[in-house]
Parts: C-alpha cells; structure tokens; sequence
C-alpha cells in the first residue's frame, strides 16, 4: 500500500485533490524523495497561496532535496515573520550574492519569533562601504560593533 503511495503519478498530482497531492508528498518525503515531494508541495502551494504552512513544508523539502532556486522562490512567496532565521539567511545570501546589499539588509531586519538576525547588519554595512572604497567608513562600523554582541569575537577579523 505505502509503495502505491511514493511512486511517482503524475495524474495524482493534477488530480486536483488537494489532500491527496499533500498525502503524496509527505509519503515522499518519508522514503527520502525530497525532490518529489517539494515539487507536489510547491504546486500544492501554488493553489491554495493562503496556506502558508504548505508553502513552509514545501520550502523546507526543497532545502532537503537541494533544490535551492526553487527555496528561494518559495521563501519569498511567504511572509517574512514566518521565515525562519536560516532561510532568512539564505535570502541574505543571495541578496549579497547579487550585490544587492541593501535587500540583504532589510532580511536581516525582518522581527518575529524566529531569531534575531540584526547583529549582522554592521557586516554588511562595512562590506558596502568596502565595496565602494571607503575602507575608513568600513572600519569605523566594524569598530562601533559592541565587543558582548554575537559578532563581536569576530571584530578583528
């Protein structure tokens, strides 16, 4: 019975049931298929965007199955208070990746239950000023960071 429900069936996951694409998926993701069970999840998501919590599973099978373009879309399709602070991060990432350090920046500024990811932001901060030339500027904000904050130990670096 369970293998009927992990092999792969594409008329299952256009049936249109909902909550038998979402059956689907978690079988999936428990024999190890992330990627399939991302891509049932995200499609999932994609009919039904006002559940955030399908969006979020899918999210995370995407991290699972190393999917991470299709997490990046996914965690911008879900309102910031309820990502968590390592895909907060990864949006970060790929905002630096970019050379858009500004919208890092405001990933870093997002509040919510999940984590505080301000103590990063005079990192960026520097790494702009560095990036411009001002290594002065740059200095300055990395010697303003409190030495009791998270990223104080790493000021002489």
């Amino acid at each position: 019975m369970a293998a009927l429900l992990i092999a792969p069936s594409a008329a299952a996951a256009s049936s249109g049931d909902p909550a038998r694409t979402y059956v689907e998926a978690r079988a999936a993701a428990m024999a190890g298929d992330h990627a399939r069970s991302a891509t049932l999840l995200t499609a999932l998501a994609a009919a039904q965007p006002d559940q955030v919590d399908i969006a979020r599973k899918a999210l995370g099978e995407a991290l699972g199955a190393g999917q991470i373009d299709l997490a990046l879309r996914l965690a911008r399709s879900i309102p910031p208070d309820k990502l968590t602070s390592d895909v907060r991060l990864l949006l970060v990432a790929d905002e630096v990746k970019r050379g858009r350090l500004d919208r890092a920046q405001q990933w870093l500024k997002v509040t919510g239950d999940n984590g505080d990811l301000t103590f990063l932001a005079p990192l960026l901060t520097a790494w702009k000023a560095a990036d411009r030339g001002d290594l002065n500027t740059a200095l300055a904000t990395i010697d303003q960071v409190p030495v009791n904050s998270l990223f104080g130990p790493l000021r002489a670096e």
